[in-house]
């Protein structure tokens, strides 16, 4: 036995999905970091493999809101399918993109940003573990890694090129 049910047909959900880069930052991080966020996989139809949206196909409106740390819109729109963002990194940041296709469906999928904390050790009596050295900065002697560095880009998460000594050192304001 078939049942059919009273009232309109529910509309089609879109999907809604998020492509964050970086998806973390240095506790704060100070409106440095920039991070990209792309909703252009997100698609007018559910589907379970993100894909982007045919072309002449369905169109979709995309809505970013934010919680949580304070941001700023460094590129794009809030209606933009991509844009960027910077973020104080005092807390995480909560992304929420809401997709809405011409059928009325909507979507919404959530990514948050989280916060690292950089593990860097005092100097003991100016000894460091194998592959680091005593750097003099201003919260104290700290040991950074040896690696060689030109950019910041060169460093990891919460360390930053230090052109004069040529290798990465902890970012200035670190706890």
């Amino acid at each position: 036995m078939l049942v059919a049910g009273c009232g309109e047909p529910t509309a089609v959900p879109p999907s809604a999905v998020i492509v964050a880069e970086p998806t973390t930052v240095c506790v704060n991080d100070g409106f440095q970091t920039e991070i990209a966020l792309d909703g252009s996989q997100s698609a007018a139809r559910i589907s379970l493999v993100p894909s982007p949206p045919a072309d002449g196909g369905p169109q979709l409106s995309y809505a970013w809101s934010f919680t949580g740390a304070a941001y700023l819109l460094e590129d794009g729109e809030l209606g933009d399918p991509q844009l960027s963002v910077t973020t104080a990194g005092d807390r995480p940041l909560h992304v929420r993109l809401t997709t809405r296709n011409a059928a009325g469906g909507e979507a919404s999928s959530l990514v948050t940003i989280s916060i690292s904390v950089p593990a860097i050790a005092a100097c003991r009596q100016g000894a460091c573990p194998p592959g680091m050295s005593c750097v003099a900065r201003a919260a104290g002697e700290l040991c950074v890694p040896d690696a060689a560095c030109t950019y910041n880009a060169d460093c990891p998460i919460c360390f930053a090129c230090d052109v004069v000594l040529g290798r990465c050192v902890p970012r200035e304001g670190l706890p």
